[in-house]
C-alpha cells in the first residue's frame, strides 16, 4: 500500500473542521519531509520468524520506505529460516543480544519462550498455557552488547523480545539509545522467569535515558486454572511497551511521526510530531 493510501484512512480526524483540516494538516505534507534517499534502519532483537501474526514493524517494510533490518536471533536454525526471508539489505546474525557476559540459554518445549532466565514453574502453574510450558534442554550462550555489534548510525526502530532479558539488552546500549527513535519492547508485569526484570524496571531505565512512554499495547491476560473450568482473561501477566525519544532533531522527529501513524495508528501524536518539525 502506498503512504496515500495508509495516511487517507486516518488523516484528517473527526475533532479537526473541514475548514480547519484544509489549511492545518494534510496527511501528504509528512511525504514531503521524507526524503526517497533516507534509510530507515530497523533493528529486531528476538528475529525469528512469527507463526501467526507479521512483525510489528511489517508497515515500515514497504517500497515507499528505503529500509533494512539488523536482527539478532541465538538459535541458529531460526535464524536461518529468517535470513531466507528478508531483502538482500538486511541481515540477521545468529547471536544475542545482552550484556557481553556468558550466559545459560533455556531451551522450553516452545521455544519461542526460551530465556536466559528458567521458567518460574510454581507460577506458570496458575495459569492457563503457561502451565504447558517446560524446560526441554539448557546450552551455554555468549551474547554482545548491542553498542558493540550495531555501525554508529540512527535507527529509527528498536525491538526487543527476548523473554525478560530486555532490560540487560537495554542496559548495555547506552550509545544506541541515544541516537534511537523509537523502541518497542516486550515487558512482564510478574515474574513468568525467576528472577527476571519486570515493566517497572524497564520503565526506569528508559524514562532516565530520554524517552517517554507512549503506549501498552498487544496485552495478554490469562485465566487461572481451576477445578471448575471456569475462563476469563483475568490477569495482565506480559504485553509490549511503546516509547519514543525526547529529542529536537528534525530527522528523528520526522521517523517517529511516520512510526506514530503507520506502525501504531496515532494521527495526533503524528501531526504534534511534524509541528515540531516545522517550528
Amino acid at each position: 500500500m502506498s503512504f496515500n493510501g495508509i495516511f487517507s484512512k486516518i488523516w484528517p480526524q473527526k475533532s479537526v473542521s473541514p475548514e480547519a483540516a484544509k489549511t492545518s494538516f494534510d496527511y501528504a505534507d509528512i511525504l514531503k519531509l521524507v526524503s526517497p534517499e533516507k534509510l530507515f534502519t530497523i533493528v529486531d532483537i528476538g528475529a525469528q520468524n512469527l507463526a501467526f501474526e507479521k512483525h510489528v514493524y511489517s508497515s515500515l517494510c514497504i517500497p515507499s520506505i528505503k529500509h533494512r533490518i539488523i536482527g539478532f536471533e541465538p538459535l541458529e536454525d531460526k535464524a536461518q529460516e529468517r535470513s531466507a526471508t528478508e531483502d538482500p539489505g538486511s541481515i540477521i546474525y545468529p547471536f544475542a543480544i545482552g550484556d557481553g557476559g556468558a550466559h545459560t540459554l533455556y531451551i522450553n518445549n516452545d521455544d519461542a519462550t526460551s530465556s536466559i532466565y528458567p521458567l518460574n514453574e510454581p507460577f506458570c502453574a496458575d495459569f492457563e498455557h503457561l502451565h504447558t510450558l517446560k524446560l526441554a534442554s539448557t546450552t551455554s550462550l555468549e551474547t554482545r552488547r548491542l553498542d558493540d555489534v550495531l555501525p554508529p548510525e540512527t535507527v529509527e526502530f528498536l525491538k526487543l523480545d527476548i523473554q525478560g532479558a530486555e532490560l540487560l539488552a537495554l542496559q548495555s546500549a547506552t550509545k544506541v539509545l541515544g541516537r534511537t527513535a523509537a523502541i518497542h519492547c516486550e515487558v512482564e508485569f510478574d515474574q513468568i522467569y525467576a528472577g527476571q526484570p519486570l515493566f517497572h524496571d524497564v520503565q526506569k531505565l528508559l524514562l532516565e535515558r530520554g524517552f517517554y512512554l507512549v503506549d501498552i499495547i498487544i496485552s495478554h491476560r490469562y485465566a487461572y486454572e481451576n477445578s471448575r473450568g471456569v475462563l476469563g482473561k483475568d490477569r495482565l501477566l506480559w504485553a509490549d511497551a511503546v516509547y519514543f525519544r525526547n529529542t529536537s532533531d528534525n530527522e528523528t522527529l520526522k521517523a517517529q511521526a511516520l512510526i506514530a501513524a503507520l506502525v501504531y495508528d496515532k494521527p495526533s501524536l503524528a501531526a504534534f510530531l511534524i509541528d515540531r518539525v516545522e517550528k
